[in-house]
């Protein structure tokens, strides 16, 4: 597993679900993707599920990595809860390694 974000805040957009915006700068918009992850809690516990990375513009700051877990509710990732990507799970590895996490 690799860490992907701690949440430092999260909204829920209908159609989308639980939107995590770790407020990464992208230089360049990078395809969207889907992988497993584990939602590590500050409590300690933790929650299997999926993210669907998306590279989404914000103006005037330019491209940001948005996080939806769409199987989640707000009060279930609490603020501090780490996203673990777990790694092979899905999309493409080069794209979280050197897109996302760049």
């Amino acid at each position: 597993m690799e860490l992907l974000l701690e949440v430092k805040g999260t909204f829920e957009i209908a159609g989308r679900g639980l939107a995590l915006v770790p407020d990464l700068q992208l230089q360049t918009r990078t395809k969207d993707s889907i992988h497993e992850v584990v939602v590590e809690r500050p409590d300690g516990s933790s929650i299997l599920s999926q993210a669907r990375l998306v590279v989404e513009h914000f103006r005037p700051v330019g491209y940001k990595l948005v996080a939806y877990l769409p199987q989640l509710r707000k009060e279930q990732v609490p603020i501090g809860s780490k996203v673990l990507w777990l790694v092979g799970s899905g999309g493409s590895d080069t794209a979280i390694t050197s897109g996302y996490r760049g």
